[in-house]
């Protein structure tokens, strides 16, 4: 979920691509998308009425890590990735806004489960990939129109 002072977007869908090295001390984001199975051109819902498009800025999103922590018929470990950053576009009406979001936690990171490709509880068991897999994740706005719309008299 995207939040600012005009309302919050969801996406239903988002894709993060990420190299690590071997040991796990580094991670790469080499790219990302956000987008909503619910409309007809893939835009994220905005919350009072419009749409949103997020795209990933300032790419390649380096830091973090990965660590092998398996969990007993779930994960095998969790992926941070630092520096990450999204460009929002909100279209509502006839306001058009633009903010930038970064990952919520330290660095600018967002965390994630991840499985390796043996893994029978990967999310999609039919690619035999390293995947990851998050949800609710937040991004705070960074910066960018704060526009708030108020009753007169308040």
């Amino acid at each position: 979920m995207l939040e600012t002072s005009l309302g919050n977007s969801r996406c239903n869908r988002s894709q993060l691509d990420a190299t690590t090295t071997s040991d796990g001390s580094t991670v790469t984001g080499t790219n990302g998308s956000f987008s909503d199975t619910r409309t007809a051109d893939g835009s994220c819902l905005f919350g009072s009425g419009g749409t949103m498009t997020a795209t990933p800025v300032n790419l390649p999103w380096t830091g973090g890590s990965a660590v092998y922590a398996p969990v007993a018929g779930g994960r095998d470990g969790t992926l941070t990735v630092a520096n990450v950053q999204v460009r929002a576009v909100v279209r509502s009406g006839i306001l058009n806004a633009t903010c930038y979001f970064s990952g919520g936690g330290t660095n600018r990171s967002l965390t994630l489960d991840f499985y390796n490709p043996d893994n029978p509880n990967r999310p999609v068991t039919s690619l035999a990939e390293a995947q990851g897999k998050a949800s609710r994740v937040r991004l705070v706005r960074a910066s960018g129109s704060g526009f708030a719309a108020r009753p007169r008299g308040s």
